[in-house]
């Protein structure tokens, strides 16, 4: 039930940025065609968990949006400065494998839900579920907020 609730809530919140977007003429001819702006946010998805795994700041700050909101399980809320100071670090992740994702596109703005099997360096083992609105801007797909609404063994 928390799942369903958690993905409105961001369906909602996506429609509306997107409805806000339209109104302002921020469409972007890069972000425009659905099918392949699909197909770029599932590997953008795996491309955010490569660099988490290896450490990436430098591509984790260009694709995080200079607004991201990071919010943990625990309800904790980062933004982009402490997400990358907490989880790109080389040697922090041994693994995050992205088992399952589904984009939604409406628009410049997209929801995607995924699944990530973890295996940190702690050692710990865990999997998370997510949600998580991008936004085109300037051209480019940017992360905007990042919801982990499940974590387990």
């Amino acid at each position: 039930m928390a799942f369903r609730a958690s993905r409105l809530a961001l369906t909602c919140c996506a429609l509306m940025i997107a409805t806000l977007a339209g109104a302002q003429g921020t469409s972007s001819n890069a972000c425009a065609d659905k099918d392949s702006s699909s197909q770029r946010l599932a590997r953008l998805e795996h491309e955010v968990e490569a660099a988490f795994q290896r450490g990436d700041s430098v591509f984790l700050n260009n694709v995080l949006a200079n607004d991201f909101r990071f919010r943990h399980a625990t309800g904790q809320v980062d933004g982009k400065q402490e997400t990358i100071a907490d989880f790109a670090k080389p040697g922090n992740f041994i693994a995050r494998t992205l088992t399952a994702v589904e984009v939604e596109v409406h628009g410049t703005v997209a929801v995607t839900n995924g699944r990530i099997e973890v295996r940190s360096a702690a050692p710990r083992e865990y999997t998370i579920c997510y949600a998580r609105l991008n936004e085109c801007r300037e051209g480019q797909w940017r992360l905007l907020s990042h919801g982990t609404f499940r974590e387990g063994s």
